[in-house]
């Protein structure tokens, strides 16, 4: 008897644990949705985050708003979705940079991707360098001339301290052994703003603060930051063909959640954003803002892609000798 109490009770305690898991599934979402964005108004995670939210509430059945909280690398953005409820009501959305590359440089609130749940990656974002139409410099080179003649004159908008474009400029610095002005926004349109009002040289950012001023020839693309050139630009060189290879750096924009998030609750979250996403009007916004892509990574995959790009970034970073102390 008592051998079959315990099958019995066995078997009463994977029901519920099943019941539960299908609760959670079934039963979610129940309520509206925030999505923090660490960007400003306007930018490539904005633009996403505002579209992914239109196009897939009606899959979820809830609706979902978006709150701006840009600064300081998303720490603020980040670190709300890192202290909130672990329930899928609370997530964020924006650069990678954060999580892969920051934690090497400086002191965060995280250690690394092992603090958030990883649910879409959203876009990928190319950086690159431009300028004024105007501008003399026309070539990488002409930057590091003009930054060797003119020490600390050469002022380079970038995406926050220690973003993809920031790196890449404070590394360039440091190999050529010049002095620039690194002069940080809380995104990427900020960024150009400043570039138009004369208030800097350089912007060195993502396309989604410039891409549609490229079109209309109101700035010139000096480099990119990719292995190899964009079909849209082919005789723009990349950053590597100027002899900096490994400041390559494409930035990855990923919805998270805090860690130890239920997986029904991701795996739904996952599909619903992989449906919105391939809503034509989502592709449309993010090709506009130059972010789409063709082969996004969803959940375990993109957790694991995340953990990877977190380890080449800290192997750079201490190349660069620009490691935290």
């Amino acid at each position: 008897m008592k051998k079959m109490w315990s099958i019995g009770l066995a078997v009463l305690v994977m029901v519920l644990i099943s019941g539960t898991a299908m609760s959670a599934e079934v039963n979610f979402p129940t309520k509206t949705i925030e999505i923090i964005v660490g960007m400003a108004p306007g930018g490539g995670g904005d633009v996403e985050a505002r579209t992914l939210a239109e196009t897939s509430k009606s899959i979820l059945g809830q609706n979902i708003v978006v709150v701006n909280k840009p600064g300081a690398m998303n720490m603020v953005a980040y670190s709300m979705v890192k202290n909130a409820k672990p329930d899928g009501y609370t997530l964020g959305l924006g650069s990678d940079v954060a999580i892969t590359l920051a934690p090497h440089m400086q002191k965060m609130p995280w250690s690394g991707p092992e603090d958030f749940t990883f649910i879409a990656q959203v876009g990928t974002l190319t950086n690159g360098i431009v300028v004024l139409p105007e501008s003399p410099l026309k070539t990488v080179k002409d930057m590091v001339e003009f930054a060797r003649a003119n020490p600390g004159k050469l002022s380079i908008a970038t995406l926050g301290k220690g973003g993809a474009g920031d790196l890449s400029m404070e590394g360039l610095a440091k190999r050529e052994n010049i002095k620039v002005n690194l002069v940080p926004f809380p995104g990427a349109a900020p960024c150009t703003t400043a570039l138009l009002g004369g208030h800097v040289m350089v912007v060195a950012a993502g396309f989604s603060g410039y891409s549609h001023l490229l079109k209309a020839g109101k700035v010139r693309l000096l480099a990119v930051q990719k292995e190899t050139r964009m079909e849209e630009y082919p005789n723009v060189p990349t950053l590597k063909e100027s002899g900096y290879g490994n400041l390559v750096a494409d930035v990855y924009h990923v919805a998270i959640g805090p860690k130890n998030m239920d997986k029904a609750v991701v795996s739904k979250l996952a599909a619903a954003f992989k449906k919105g996403m391939e809503n034509p009007a989502y592709v449309k916004a993010n090709t506009e803002i130059a972010m789409h892509d063709t082969n996004f990574v969803f959940e375990d995959k993109l957790a694991a892609f995340m953990v990877q790009a977190y380890k080449q970034n800290g192997a750079l970073i201490k190349e660069l000798g620009m490691e935290v102390k």
